[in-house]
């Protein structure tokens, strides 16, 4: 899971972050991201979706 702020959201910061993503989901992880944003206004569904992906969920 990745917390972006403001700064990934610069087109040269997404192109890097799209090639570091694709070759983490080449070896096997998956990349979650989340702005601080939904981790300030929205936290609890944050966890939830993470959960959901680790088969968590309750």
């Amino acid at each position: 899971m990745e917390v972006d702020g403001e700064f990934h959201q610069h087109p040269d910061r997404l192109a890097r972050d799209a090639v570091r993503d694709d070759w983490l989901n080449r070896q096997g992880y998956r990349v979650m991201r989340f702005s601080t944003g939904d981790i300030d206004d929205a936290f609890d569904g944050c966890i939830e979706e993470i959960m959901g992906i680790l088969g968590l969920k309750r």
